[in-house]
Formats: structure tokens, sequence, C-alpha cells
């Protein structure tokens, strides 16, 4: 009986429903964004809640993770004076900001910092540094549930009986 089955790309790490990529060369923020958007369509990495910023603290924790400010996905819309994620022009509800970094104008891309715990801090776009790619974790393997429906327990057709067509007239896993 087949399963579900959820793969990353080679060189990508698993981490719940994500896969990331550790970079190993720097770039400024915006030719990580274009490299990252260059490895399977991925894009740099957005904690836009909690609990998956503290997933990538400790994963960028890890000994496997060298211990380097990394670019994520944040940057400063100067049109309308917030923070937004670059793959989606949403604004940033969660940030992960110290309580007292410099988060002022004057830098305008986000960065990962070991120093500050991993927190958040502005940083000139035009730094290199390393950065995290992100990618959601790809089905490789469908359930057979998913090809072919599932009966309801407990029912069974009658002899003689046929299969009612359903009120479109379409094969029951006809595509619409």
């Amino acid at each position: 009986m087949d399963k579900r089955r959820y793969q990353c790309p080679d060189n990508f790490i698993r981490l719940a429903n994500s896969c990331y990529y550790l970079s190993v060369y720097m770039d400024t923020w915006r030719g990580a964004q274009f490299t990252c958007q260059d490895m399977n369509g991925s894009h740099l990495a957005t904690p836009d809640r909690k609990w998956k910023d503290r997933r990538l603290k400790k994963l960028l924790s890890m000994e496997m993770a060298a211990r380097l400010e990394r670019w994520i996905g944040g940057i400063f819309d100067w049109g309308r004076h917030k923070w937004v994620w670059g793959a989606t022009g949403r604004r940033i509800k969660y940030q992960g900001f110290t309580r007292h970094s410099n988060n002022e104008n004057e830098w305008h891309c986000i960065a990962m910092d070991p120093v500050l715990l991993y927190r958040w801090k502005s940083e000139s776009c035009v730094k290199r540094k390393h950065y995290i790619c992100e990618l959601p974790l790809r089905n490789i393997g469908a359930k057979p549930t998913d090809i072919y429906p599932r009966r309801r327990k407990g029912h069974r057709r009658r002899k003689g009986h046929k299969r009612r067509k359903n009120r479109f007239n379409k094969e029951p896993n006809s595509i619409l």
C-alpha cells in the first residue's frame, strides 16, 4: 500500500513542512533572492510565524550549520514604510527583531545574527552575507485514496444494482 512520501531537493534540509538551503557562498540580499529562485524556485526564508522562526533558529544553532549571519526574505518597502516579505510583497506581521535592535529605515534588509541568538537585525542590502533559501515540502508519492476514493465503512453495493452517475453526468473520478 503506497503512502504519501515527501522529499526535499538535494542540498536542502527538511524542517517540518519546509525545505531549507543554507548557502555556502555569500551574496547581496538581491543576489541571494535570485540565486534562491534559480534553485528549484525557492525564495529567501520567510519565518513569518513565531514557531517557524524558532525552528529556523534551532536549525541554525545545530553543529552542522556554521555560525554565520544569514539573509532572510524581509526587506523594507520605502513606498509603504513597512517591512515586507520580498517574495510576496506581503507585510511582515510577526517580527523577530531584538528589543534593542536598530531596525530603522537606515538599513533595509533582514539578516539573522548568531551573536543575537539568531534574532533579526536590519542591514544594508548591498552587504554580502550567507543566506537561507526556503521551499515547501514536495509530495512525491500519493496515497491510494488520492487516486481511488474510499468507500464509507459499512457501505456495500448490493448485487444487481448499478452505480449511479453523479449529477454532472460524468465519470466519478473525472476532472471538471
